[in-house]
């Protein structure tokens, strides 16, 4: 499955995040509903002006929000990774203390996705959902796509991108969403021996200050790992399964 979207800068400094044909408009606007229910709440999101629509495409108009991103920001400032590693865990753990009732369950939505999933063995399945079943709840605001390349470091600091999936649960489920993305996005490697460090080094780092904060063990975001790796699985990005494969197949 592709992006599902292609993002098209305009003049007047604000872009459109426009979905492939055949994407229905109701998701252009549930996104411009989450990302203003963010921003309500003072969460750092970026301002959206509502839905557009392109030759029978349907979009997002977007204030631009200018700078680097997370990893760009990285690169300019090497003598200061680890800082920059443990300051991405702090920004994850500020999102995390808002609280929005009325977004959906975490847990369910996994649990809905992996269902689902009818090409899983039916032992990858189960033991998914059981895995799922054991743990916490949780009304925390959860990002779902909480990676460096959705922070835009502006002027006026910090600004998270694309909260499509955003849900309520427990914050580990989003750290262990965070943490295998950015796995997954190192083990595709790319010509930028300076980016590929910093990748390597955000995982680990990122995940030692959360734990640090949050005040609990290895375990407690292990548990989460199966049930997070299998719904990825099945969002079927091009260029993941093998690794993803790997993964769960070491945890079941």
């Amino acid at each position: 499955m592709s992006a599902g979207y292609d993002v098209i800068e305009r003049e007047d400094n604000q872009i459109v995040k426009l979905f492939h044909k055949g994407v229905p408009r109701a998701r252009a606007e549930e996104e411009v509903h989450l990302t203003q229910l963010a921003r309500s709440v003072g969460l750092e999101s970026p301002f959206v002006a509502g839905v557009v629509e392109d030759d029978g495409r349907y979009g997002i108009l977007f204030d631009k929000v200018i700078g680097p991103n997370y990893l760009e920001w990285m690169k300019r400032t090497p003598a200061a990774w680890n800082k920059l590693a443990r300051f991405f865990a702090y920004e994850h753990h500020e999102m995390h203390m808002h609280r929005l009732l009325e977004l959906p369950s975490l847990k369910d939505r996994l649990r809905a996705i992996i269902s689902m999933g009818e090409e899983l063995p039916s032992d990858t399945r189960n033991k998914a959902l059981s895995a799922l079943q054991r743990l916490h709840e949780g009304d925390h605001v959860c990002h779902g796509n909480f990676t460096p390349q959705n922070i835009i470091i502006s002027l006026d600091g910090p600004v998270m991108m694309d909260w499509s999936a955003m849900s309520r649960g427990h914050y580990l489920g989003d750290v262990a969403r965070t943490s295998l993305l950015i796995e997954l996005d190192s083990a595709r490697g790319t010509n930028d021996d300076s980016l590929d460090r910093i990748k390597k080094l955000l995982k680990g780092a990122y995940v030692t200050e959360y734990m640090k904060i949050c005040g609990l063990g290895d375990d407690d975001l292990e548990a989460w790992m199966l049930p997070v790796a299998v719904g990825r699985l099945l969002e079927d990005v091009p260029g993941e399964k093998e690794t993803l494969t790997g993964m769960i197949e070491s945890r079941l």
